[in-house]
């Protein structure tokens, strides 16, 4: 895990990198529960953990990642007051961006982005290499994507791309 201390009183960002498969889910929850726990408290970490567990299966699910050797790097930025959830994925055939799909009610998935949205204040996606939080997970840069969800303490839900 890589830990990057901005400034004091300044945002933390703490990375880590998991093997893209669906089995990693387990593990990356626990990791951001433990991580936003300590930033922003247990209220946020609750959110925290299904919004990655979500994005996680994205990433594997619809991008390189999920291929053999492939990872995904979750990376947290935050501090008491909140915290973002970034996850790297390594691109998807043919530039695919993330976005929500409207799934039928016998649908199976397709709603992992709106739950994202629900849970988290603000969310998005965008190139690795211009996410804001790169720097920690410097490892991801320049692959796939970054999709992202805003998570502030006592106020949640909603999110808007």
């Amino acid at each position: 895990m890589t830990r990057q201390a901005l400034a004091p009183g300044a945002p933390v960002a703490l990375a880590q990198t998991f093997p893209g498969t669906a089995a990693q889910a387990a593990a990356a929850r626990r990791w951001a529960r433990a991580v936003v726990a300590e930033l922003a408290g247990p209220d946020t970490a609750d959110l925290a953990e299904a919004a990655i567990a979500e994005l996680l299966a994205n990433a594997v699910q619809h991008s390189r990642s999920g291929q053999p050797g492939g990872t995904v790097t979750a990376l947290i930025t935050g501090n008491a007051s909140g915290v973002t959830v970034h996850v790297h994925d390594q691109g998807a055939p043919g530039g695919a961006v993330p976005r929500p799909r409207d799934a039928g009610d016998e649908a199976e998935s397709g709603r992992g982005l709106r739950i994202v949205g629900e849970l988290s204040d603000a969310w998005g996606t965008r190139p690795g290499a211009e996410c804001c939080g790169a720097g920690a997970g410097r490892q991801a840069a320049g692959l796939g994507r970054c999709t992202w969800c805003a998570i502030r303490q006592g106020a949640h839900g909603r999110g808007r791309q």
